[in-house]
């Protein structure tokens, strides 16, 4: 399933989310900067099931994205794909990983 980071057009106000589940047994946190129209930090995901994730980011996270794999240790880097504005990688169940985008 695809999921849809801050899919509103968010332009007063900045947003956060902690833990929030998401389809295909991810939980995912996230922060919306309304100063700098970007995600505010990382986002963090924990994967339940091991699912491929596919996440819609917002269309101003142009720049590269970078995915780690935290429980594998230091941050191991995780292959992802990247189509406009999707980005998707597979996951390990039980594992959590985090996005840093590069504007």
């Amino acid at each position: 399933m695809i999921q849809a980071l801050f899919p509103a057009n968010l332009t007063h106000t900045a947003a956060e989310f902690h833990g929030l589940r998401g389809k295909g047994s991810f939980v995912v946190s996230a922060a919306w900067s309304n100063r700098s129209m970007a995600l505010a930090g990382s986002v963090k995901l924990h994967s339940e099931s091991g699912e491929r994730c596919r996440l819609l980011l917002p269309p101003t996270q142009a720049g590269a994205v970078t995915v780690a794999d935290i429980t594998a240790g230091g941050g191991k880097a995780v292959q992802a794909t990247r189509a406009g504005q999707m980005v998707e990688w597979s996951t390990q169940a039980g594992h959590d990983y985090t996005l840093t985008g590069h504007n």
